[in-house]
């Protein structure tokens, strides 16, 4: 399973805040993956203003989080 089908299902579900952890290796590219999935977002017809989404990735490079929040 990748991140991008999580995140799928992640998009459709209606709730408060939405989380999604995920591992990358790096921290650019832990920064790619995330802008990826907020331009996602972006094209997600069924997204509302306030919906609330928080990236946290374990980057193993340098072995700590980087966290991201995103609101529509």
């Amino acid at each position: 399973m990748s991140v991008s089908d999580d995140f799928q299902r992640l998009m459709v579900a209606r709730a408060d805040h939405r989380l999604l952890v995920f591992g990358a290796y790096t921290q650019k590219n832990a920064k790619d993956i995330t802008s990826d999935l907020i331009r996602r977002i972006g094209d997600y017809q069924h997204s509302l203003p306030g919906d609330r989404y928080m990236f946290a990735c374990w980057t193993s490079a340098d072995a700590q989080f980087r966290f991201d929040l995103h609101v529509v």
